[in-house]
């Protein structure tokens, strides 16, 4: 005979991780009541309306593995750091502590690893800086969003944009404003510029956020439907932040 129990742990897994995903991701709030109140379908909905082609399914497949088997993988790491402290064994399992919160514990073996040639080590780098920017300690993160310029092209990623935020939280509002600006392409940097309009707004500039914010969402909507399919996000993120301008304007 099947083993019911089984599939209760794994719809209980699912729908533990799409609502995970849902918070995450700030998805609209009827999703929370159809994962809630019918776990099995409502998960399966939630999936096939976000999880659409062959990488997504496999990011799912990682995170469902990350939730049920946690401090399996920790425990795993931290073997392998224990059998052979490489800095790539020590790198994995600082990621590991980092997803999990565990901050401290990250930096630590980070910065054990911070030393000689891997002194300016890129990959080091960045992880140190999002430990920190983690931690808000933008001082130390302003210290490797420096270091990092030099010996690695930031671009679009998370690097940049932390760099950014640490920059105007230590008072250098004008220096964050010039790295937002160089990630403020059309067709690209979605993610970056959706910061890029907080910025503004937090720095009383609501009219050009605005500006920035619609400007994306033509972008998006003059995509062809698998661009479009692929920056749902995008347009959800967008219209949040219009939304809350609006709001926040309202007599």
């Amino acid at each position: 005979m099947p083993n019911f129990a089984n599939y209760y742990y794994i719809i209980i897994a699912l729908q533990a991780f799409c609502l995970y995903h849902a918070y995450k991701n700030h998805t609209q709030q009827k999703w929370y009541w159809i994962i809630l109140f019918v776990p099995a379908i409502g998960s399966l909905l939630y999936l096939y309306e976000n999880f659409y082609n062959r990488r997504n399914i496999d990011s799912l497949a990682e995170g469902v593995k990350g939730l049920v088997f946690s401090n399996y993988e920790v425990g795993k790491l931290e073997k392998e750091v224990k059998f052979s402290p490489t800095l790539t064994n020590k790198i994995n399992l600082g990621n590991a502590y980092t997803e999990r919160g565990r901050y401290d514990e990250a930096l630590a073996l980070y910065a054990s690893c911070e030393k000689g040639y891997n002194e300016d080590n890129p990959e080091l780098l960045h992880r140190l800086l999002k430990v920190y920017y983690l931690k808000k300690d933008y001082e130390k993160v302003v210290g490797y969003g420096k270091k990092l310029e030099p010996v690695k092209k930031l671009g679009d990623s998370d690097d940049k944009v932390a760099y950014a935020w640490a920059l105007h939280r230590i008072g250098e509002t004008e220096k964050a404003e010039a790295k937002f600006k160089e990630l403020d392409s059309r067709f690209a940097n979605y993610l970056a510029r959706l910061e890029y309009a907080r910025f503004m707004i937090e720095t009383g500039r609501s009219a050009p956020a605005k500006t920035l914010l619609n400007n994306i969402l033509e972008e998006c909507d003059s995509m062809d439907r698998y661009e479009k399919s692929s920056k749902k996000w995008v347009v959800r993120e967008a219209k949040r932040i219009l939304q809350g301008i609006k709001s926040y304007n309202m007599p």
